[in-house]
């Protein structure tokens, strides 16, 4: 239900699945008539900021205020090894069979994490956080650059939210995203 309010962080993230998975599929199917993709590969290395905002704004809220591991775990190393297959197939100048095959590769990857997020991450996101976390999300996103062509939304709810003020308590400085000591 959140992925279908318009602005919502999970609407947004969802919307950029959607572009991902597109793009993917036509991908493939440059490389099975073997036609050139460079424009195209370019825009799908765009994924690098959709999983910079799963891995900074979804992951750790996960595993710290819900010890729930597994997501950040096993899919944030994940995205690491697609973005560092993309950036290093980005450097060849040789689009030869084996360069294909690797991207080929990743790409299946690419997939298999998107229903991964669709299917595991965002629902179990969905369940636990509560509304002012979603805010704070929202808020959060917006240092983000937009990618995949989706532009963020506005969340009205999102929008109202108050700011979150910074303040310390008992020797530490407490933030929206965490906390730490003075020292």
């Amino acid at each position: 239900d959140l992925a279908a309010i318009p602005g919502h962080p999970l609407h947004t993230l969802t919307r950029e699945n959607e572009v991902l998975a597109g793009w993917l599929t036509e991908a493939k199917a440059r490389l099975d008539a073997h036609e050139e993709l460079d424009e195209l590969f370019s825009d799908i290395r765009e994924l690098s900021v959709h999983y910079a905002k799963k891995g900074d704004l979804l992951y750790p809220l996960l595993k710290v205020n819900y010890e729930i591991s597994g997501p950040s775990d096993v899919m944030w190393t994940v995205d690491d090894e697609i973005r560092n297959e993309l950036a290093e197939l980005g450097k060849l100048d040789a689009h030869n069979a084996a360069w294909e095959a690797r991207l080929r590769a990743v790409l299946q990857r690419a997939e298999e994490m998107i229903y991964k997020e669709q299917n595991i991450l965002f629902p179990i996101c969905a369940v636990n956080f509560t509304e002012a976390e979603w805010q704070g999300i929202y808020r959060d996103s917006r240092d983000y650059a937009d990618c995949l062509g989706v532009k963020g939304e506005v969340w009205p709810v999102g929008e109202a939210a108050p700011e979150a003020e910074l303040s310390s308590c008992e020797g530490e400085i407490v933030m929206p995203g965490g906390h730490m000591t003075l020292k």
